[in-house]
């Protein structure tokens, strides 16, 4: 005996003693319109995830070499320019951070300071300065 108090094999066309008859469900799903809603779908996720439609469906539906070719490279220079982008807000901040910390924290050591470099620097700079000075002016 089952919950509603009558023992019945599938699809089997039963009454019980209480009244209540059994009607089976009947899934007419997925019909004919099923397949444009998912591409339809599918569309707008691309869209709004700004991908090509057909690297995020792998459909090659209506697609030839030339179009798909251009889109694949215009999709590259966005995800390269994406990606310069990620790396200029956020990573080089946390690495200054990141850096900055593990110095004061004592947990990566830095490199003995050598002036020598700075001193020739300092020096160049002020023989441009120097020869700048003493450039002949224009005679009037």
């Amino acid at each position: 005996m089952s919950a509603l108090g009558f023992d019945s094999p599938v699809n089997t066309d039963q009454r019980s003693d209480r009244g209540y008859d059994f009607k089976p469900h009947e899934s007419k799903y997925p019909n004919e319109v099923f397949g444009p809603f998912v591409k339809t779908a599918l569309q707008r996720v691309a869209s709004g995830w700004r991908v090509s439609y057909h690297a995020l469906a792998n459909d090659l539906e209506g697609v030839n070499f030339s179009s798909i070719r251009s889109g694949t490279l215009d999709e590259r220079d966005r995800w390269s320019s994406d990606q310069q982008w990620f790396i200029d807000i956020l990573l080089k901040r946390v690495r200054a951070e990141w850096m900055l910390m593990s110095l004061l924290a004592t947990v990566v050591a830095a490199e003995p300071f050598d002036p020598r470099p700075c001193r020739v620097l300092v020096a160049s700079l002020a023989d441009v300065r120097v020869s700048a000075q003493r450039r002949p002016t224009a005679m009037a």
